[in-house]
């Protein structure tokens, strides 16, 4: 699957949804920045900015932001026509 739009991953190391989240996304063979916002304050602000909630984690494909492991809407996102 070719992707022309930026992916943002941020993510806990300590969480199951992001480590299956992560591990999905790797499955695909994306390429995707990571974002370990247990490390990185300002991370974890831009996570919490852009989803509007502290839950992770929180992807961010082109504009679109999803938040939690939802495998069904990340596939719909990544083949919807404006991101390929």
């Amino acid at each position: 699957m070719k992707i022309m739009k930026s992916i943002i991953l941020y993510y806990s190391p300590n969480d199951q949804f992001s480590a299956d989240l992560r591990y999905f996304l790797k499955s695909l063979q994306l390429d995707f920045e990571e974002h370990d916002v247990t490390l990185d304050e300002k991370a974890s602000e831009e996570a919490e900015k852009k989803s509007g909630q502290l839950g992770l984690p929180v992807l961010e494909i082109d504009s679109e932001i999803i938040v939690g492991f939802d495998k069904e809407r990340v596939l719909g996102v990544l083949k919807s026509p404006k991101l390929i």
